[in-house]
């Protein structure tokens, strides 16, 4: 055949290539172009690579190949080097028979069966190849009607949830903050809230803690009190119910801060978490602390690449993770703006340490500054409760209320 036409059809043998030939020839004159591969399916894409230039000179390129798996397998890798032309052949009377063999899977099987006009039909539908990862518009519309699986939880606090609706999975949030504002005392409200209020697992990947501040931390919370401040005095004995509790309901795991602070091993965990803990929600404090271990790296690029892994995983494994990460003096997040162009929320915390009221200082405003899906600005304002260990939700009028007692304390003692 010379080189150039409208179609051009390949089989996988030669006998093929003849059958296919003479189904596809008419009484007008029509000359159908059909080739065979010389060597089978194992061959293929490198035949089809030697003459590249003649079979890429037509318009329409037809890959006939076997309906079986190896012949399927075949006719996608072929079809990949003439993207946008080919097309594979839908053979639909093809089956396997309990024997392993395959009966009607190719064109001399047609011919021989007297299925010209079925093949010539299927011939004409042959469908055109997308290679992975394109879809074509259409092909939406399944996925368009399908019931979410996503799972979500509602935020502790009702200002945060008017603002950002929950905790999703297949989402990232990314909660930035200064050094000691409280960001891990939220968390840990966070943690347990969910323990408290869904049957939800929950991973808890915390770099700058001990095991056993994590323990005192997490059952403080559930006690009542501070556990893990160092002038918090309470006999184990009062808060050990509140821990087999925990304990017992088997939600929260834990990566121990003894293992390997690498951020492979931690993606390892986060698998696990997921896959082997049926963990829907994971929360990692904080990503910061993976970029202060590695030696001779670009901060920039490794929190860009951390970031874009960590999203990655939220997708994939169809989790909630919520990541702390620190920011420079001026409250932007250091090296990287990966955080906040990859985050589905960016929460950020303020808080005044150095007033001196004490309403003031003990309250951490939680101010939502990008949202993909909802608004932004302050959410709530959490005052830390110093004999309890608790943050709790407050409005302007707490915080005025408790600013004028303090002042009429200070006039009285002058």
């Amino acid at each position: 055949f010379n080189e150039g036409g409208k179609y051009i059809t390949i089989t996988e043998g030669e006998e093929d290539a003849l059958a296919i030939y003479q189904m596809l020839k008419d009484n007008n004159g029509y000359e159908p172009v059909v080739v065979s591969i010389p060597d089978g399916a194992s061959s293929a894409v490198k035949s089809c690579r030697k003459d590249f230039t003649f079979l890429d000179s037509f318009d329409t390129i037809i890959i006939a190949f076997d309906a079986d798996d190896i012949g399927r397998a075949a006719a996608k890798n072929v079809a990949e080097l003439f993207v946008g032309k080919s097309r594979i052949m839908n053979w639909r009377l093809a089956k396997e028979t309990s024997s392993g063999k395959w009966d009607m899977k190719d064109g001399c099987d047609y011919l021989k069966a007297g299925q010209q006009a079925i093949f010539k039909d299927q011939w004409f539908k042959a469908e055109k190849h997308t290679p992975e990862g394109v879809r074509s518009f259409g092909s939406l519309w399944a996925d368009m009607i399908k019931e979410d699986s996503n799972v979500m939880v509602p935020f502790p606090w009702d200002g945060l949830n008017k603002l950002c609706t929950g905790m999703m999975t297949s989402y990232m949030d990314v909660y930035k903050a200064p050094p000691k504002v409280g960001k891990t005392t939220l968390m840990g409200e966070i943690i347990m809230h969910i323990e408290e209020v869904s049957d939800h697992n929950i991973g808890v990947i915390w770099l700058e803690s001990t095991a056993k501040e994590i323990g005192l931390k997490l059952t403080g919370i559930k006690h009542g009190k501070p556990l893990d401040h160092p002038s918090c005095e309470v006999n184990p004995e009062e808060y050990k119910e509140d821990f087999q509790s925990i304990a017992e309901n088997e939600q929260l795991h834990i990566f121990d801060p003894a293992d390997e602070r690498t951020a492979e091993n931690i993606f390892k965990k986060i698998r696990h978490f997921a896959k082997a803990e049926d963990c829907k929600f994971i929360f990692l404090d904080h990503a910061s602390m993976l970029a202060y271990g590695e030696v001779n790296v670009d901060e920039r690029k490794f929190l860009d690449k951390l970031f874009k892994d960590l999203k990655d995983l939220t997708l994939s494994l169809d989790i909630y993770i919520g990541v702390i990460i620190h920011v420079n003096d001026d409250g932007t997040t250091r090296g990287s703006r990966a955080p906040i162009q990859l985050c589905n929320r960016l929460i950020g915390l303020q808080r005044d340490k150095l007033s001196e009221n004490e309403a003031v200082k003990n309250t951490t405003h939680v101010i939502v500054e990008e949202n993909r899906y909802g608004g932004c600005g302050e959410a709530c304002q959490l005052f830390y409760d110093k004999e309890s260990g608790r943050m709790k939700e407050v409005d302007e009028d707490f915080i005025i209320e408790q600013q004028n007692a303090d002042l009429r304390e200070v006039k009285f003692d002058d």
